[in-house]
């Protein structure tokens, strides 16, 4: 019934449904997998270099992480849960170069990849959630000079998603 399906997080069927208008093929919207996929391959490996594995090491590595079977079975479909890992790679290998560079587009990055989270699946807030605290925890542990820069750039993904993240469950 229409009432399971608008109870439903909606932001993978968001972009796929910009994919699918663009195209002219409702078909076309499944591409959302392959562009997380190759978005989170294409941010892990340089993640993986910027923490210190050479960069074949890291070239693998990464292809291993973003092509993992939950995320290959489900590129044809429209389910979401490979979206949802690819997403949380990017999410982490984003936080990583934000950490490693201490570029401000990295954190920033990360801060939006784990908003967009919230409105994958309902598990998304808590994956986020986990994910923030992992970096902050690592960030008062290692970097305590940063903290102040990692605690608003969790305020900032805290505000996107609520800003974001509310409208796709209703």
């Amino acid at each position: 019934s229409g009432q399971h399906v608008s109870g439903l997080p909606k932001g993978a069927w968001i972009l796929a449904a910009i994919v699918a208008k663009a195209t002219g093929s409702i078909e076309a919207g499944k591409a959302m997998h392959l562009i997380a996929l190759i978005a989170a391959w294409l941010l892990a490996w340089p993640a993986l270099v910027a923490a210190g594995l050479d960069a074949r090491r890291a070239r693998v590595i990464a292809l291993l992480a973003a092509f993992n079977p939950v995320a290959i079975q489900q590129v044809m479909t429209y389910n979401v849960d490979g979206v949802v890992a690819s997403t949380l790679l990017a999410s982490a290998a984003c936080a990583v170069l934000w950490v490693r560079t201490g570029g401000r587009i990295w954190g920033v990055a990360a801060a939006v990849e784990a908003a967009f989270l919230t409105t994958l699946k309902f598990s998304g807030a808590a994956v986020a959630t986990e994910l923030a605290v992992a970096l902050l925890a690592w960030v008062a542990w290692r970097e305590r000079d940063r903290l102040g820069a990692a605690l608003r750039l969790g305020a900032f993904s805290v505000a996107l998603a609520l800003a974001q993240g509310i409208n796709p469950y209703f």
